[in-house]
């Protein structure tokens, strides 16, 4: 609200998102650990905040500090959306090739970001 207040959307939006993006890129790195299928888990469950997260960025998706990036998260959405959801307690699914793909896709961002 304090961010709101003072006309600082953009800038908390903004550190979200990067927060974000380092946390995806960390737990992708992690899949080449052990536990491999525990991260890839949690990575799969960022389907649903990372729907939450576009649905903000597009209210800025037409601010020049915001469009490509807005376009980067919206590629990485349509990987997500690929993901498949199971059962009654709505498991979310996803095979190497997703991850793989998901893994390339936080990178490049990642790398866009800090530059």
């Amino acid at each position: 609200m304090y961010m709101k207040d003072n006309e600082k959307e953009k800038q908390t939006l903004m550190i979200f998102i990067g927060a974000w993006v380092e946390n995806m890129y960390i737990a992708t790195q992690l899949t080449k650990d052990a536990n491999k299928e525990k991260v890839a888990l949690r990575i799969a469950e960022q389907k649903y905040i990372l729907n939450s997260l576009m649905n903000v960025v597009a209210n800025f998706q037409n601010d020049p500090e915001f469009k490509n990036l807005y376009l980067k998260l919206s590629d990485l959405k349509n990987l997500f959306n690929n993901l498949t959801v199971q059962g009654d307690d709505e498991k979310i699914v996803m095979d190497e090739l997703q991850l793989k793909a998901i893994t390339e896709k936080t990178q490049i961002l990642r790398k866009e970001i800090v530059g």
